[in-house]
């Protein structure tokens, strides 16, 4: 039996903005012939191999401020709490609107029902900037099991409309890549998603403004748990940011988590990208700086 073990310290390209725009990490890039992530062979041992995947080089001090804190020498503070929560957002127009929720059955009496989405409790980490920061206040103070409501100024929210995002572009350069603009759809142009306003006169108008600017939004949401068994965080973490978290394996240490990875994950593509936000997820909740990564190849009993 093969074992490959691989621990994950830190990408060495720029950190991304923020989690909405994260750019890929190295080694989900190998696609895009963009460079990979020097590796360092470090063991190999009888009945097994340890593939240690290091960087191998570190960021100058006053640039190792990563929102992810995947930085090679960032050591995490203290673990940050993990909540599960349901949610229903509303667009505060001329009257309330829902436009999201994680509750099936309020998705579906909204008719605002999804067959791609998947309804179920969120897991949340506190303080991990992934929401709005007044709606994570109200999760970090809520009281469990009963509905919290907070209203968010646009402000502090998707901010407020901007004119100048609201641009003009010939309708034939649409069709020449056999795109059919219509008013209401969601079109990218360039490295930029828009909403199609109206198409006319050879030319289609476009709003790049985010879809919640100039709007006051309420949160309505209950926190049902405070997850706190370490597999079980680990579960939510990969749940979270891989839908899945059937055929993984978990082993804790002081310093340290170990994901011992199913066989689906061996060439999955959308796994090399969700192990970016995994690293993170983990090293937060757990209050350690290190995530070692074991895929087993078995190659069968011999005869």
């Amino acid at each position: 039996m093969g074992m490959i073990r691989w621990s994950h310290f830190g990408d060495l390209n720029s950190g991304p903005a923020d989690y909405k725009s994260a750019a890929l990490p190295s080694y989900a890039k190998v696609a895009s012939g963009l460079r990979i992530l020097p590796l360092f062979i470090s063991i190999v041992e009888l009945g097994s191999v340890h593939i240690l995947l290091n960087d191998m080089f570190k960021r100058p001090k006053e640039m190792r401020t990563h929102p992810f804190h995947l930085i090679l020498g960032d050591i995490m503070a203290d673990a940050k709490k993990l909540i599960r929560f349901e949610y229903k957002a509303y667009v505060n127009a001329e009257e309330e609107r829902l436009y999201d929720t994680n509750i099936l059955e309020v998705a579906k009496e909204a008719g605002i029902f999804n067959e791609k989405l998947k309804y179920a409790p969120m897991a949340y980490i506190i303080g991990s900037n992934r929401v709005f920061p007044d709606l994570d206040e109200a999760l970090a103070n809520a009281e469990i099991g009963k509905e919290t409501e907070v209203v968010i100024p646009c402000e502090k929210a998707a901010g407020q409309r901007n004119p100048a995002l609201v641009e003009l572009f010939p309708l034939k350069e649409f069709l020449k890549k056999n795109v059919q603009p219509y008013p209401g759809v969601t079109i990218a142009v360039g490295n930029r998603t828009g909403t199609v306003v109206s198409v006319g006169a050879g030319r289609v108008k476009i709003d790049f403004n985010n879809q919640l600017a100039g709007y006051d939004l309420t949160y309505k949401f209950t926190v049902l748990e405070e997850i706190t068994d370490a597999a079980e965080k680990a579960k939510a973490v990969i749940e979270s940011n891989y839908n899945t978290s059937d055929g993984f394996d978990f082993e804790f240490a002081d310093d340290k988590v170990v994901v011992m990875e199913p066989d689906v994950t061996k060439f999955d593509q959308n796994w090399m990208v969700a192990k970016y936000k995994i690293v993170s997820d983990l090293r937060t909740i757990n209050g350690v700086d290190r995530v070692d990564f074991v895929q087993i190849w078995d190659a069968g009993a011999k005869e």
